[in-house]
């Protein structure tokens, strides 16, 4: 059982009459975890969810470390392209030597992209200012739920790839953008409404709890965008791998669930982990086959009104 424990409203509307709606796993623990929708928007969000203070716990694992990895060469060189398209109307809006800030940077390479396409670029992230690999960016550690800073951002975009659904209080969040001025928000976040839910129900990949602490459709992310005072101007939804990290997924939360399945000790140690983990060659190579086809994600840029 999950400790640190908090009930919440919901973001967007800030109602306390939610209903339930499924019982998810963590597939690293095998704690349960309640996906609730809130009656006035159909916003789907975890309730209870980890406390601030606790939060940090459910990323001491393969996942957070999965977030600042290098990824390999043929997984980045991929990846590019994703970036381009999803970053295609930001790009036409923003004059050269813009200031941009890739926030939730992970690893560091959308930061890269922006300082490669003629952009002053800077990456921000909740690690330590020493494990940042990159010497020619500037980076800043960051709380993300810290509104009165995000107040103070300097910068003409945002940038939050795959960020929004892991943040506690994401309208107050896009109100304090609001509040500093910043022009354009473009954010990356998994589609519950993807083909892919019902193929997989419960195994699905992006469900992921604690971490990710809600989940957005077209209509809900256009909600709280609007209400935090930004218009949409741009979406390229896409495909990425849901396959593969789905039926890693699955086998973890079977290895968790199921005893006499395990041959190891650890999921780590099983033959079929280094196989269906995420960022490796299976991954990517559903994610290239994927990507025209299905819905995976939304991408979409936001300006300030």
């Amino acid at each position: 059982m999950a400790t640190g424990l908090e009930k919440r409203a919901c973001p967007i509307t800030g109602n306390q009459s939610a209903q339930s709606y499924k019982t998810i796993i963590d597939h690293y623990t095998g704690d349960e975890y309640q996906v609730v929708k809130c009656p006035e928007t159909q916003f789907l969000y975890l309730d209870p969810a980890p406390d601030l203070e606790h939060i940090a716990e459910h990323y001491a694992n393969h996942a957070g470390q999965n977030m600042t990895t290098k990824p390999p060469t043929l997984f980045n060189f991929f990846r590019r392209f994703a970036f381009q398209s999803e970053c295609h109307t930001l790009l036409n809006n923003l004059k050269p030597n813009s200031k941009i800030i890739d926030l939730g940077t992970g690893d560091g390479q959308l930061a890269r992209f922006f300082k490669e396409s003629q952009l002053q670029a800077k990456g921000m992230d909740f690690f330590p200012e020493s494990e940042w690999p990159h010497d020619d960016i500037p980076y800043s550690s960051i709380n993300l739920n810290e509104t009165s800073v995000l107040e103070t951002l300097d910068t003409n975009a945002i940038v939050m790839r795959h960020v929004l659904e892991h943040v506690h209080y994401p309208l107050e969040m896009i109100k304090a953008f609001h509040t500093a001025n910043i022009d354009y928000v473009m954010v990356v976040v998994p589609n519950v409404e993807s083909p892919a839910v019902n193929w997989f129900g419960t195994d699905w990949c992006s469900w992921d709890p604690p971490r990710h602490l809600q989940f957005f459709s077209e209509k809900t992310l256009r909600e709280l965008f609007q209400r935090a005072g930004y218009r949409e101007i741009g979406k390229h939804d896409h495909g990425i791998d849901e396959i593969v990290v789905s039926f890693f997924r699955k086998k973890m939360i079977q290895w968790h669930q199921d005893p006499e399945s395990r041959t190891c000790e650890r999921p780590e140690e099983e033959s079929w982990y280094p196989l269906l983990e995420s960022k490796n060659s299976l991954c990517t190579l559903a994610a290239v086959l994927q990507g025209p086809f299905l819905p995976s994600v939304l991408s979409r840029t936001f300006q300030r009104v």
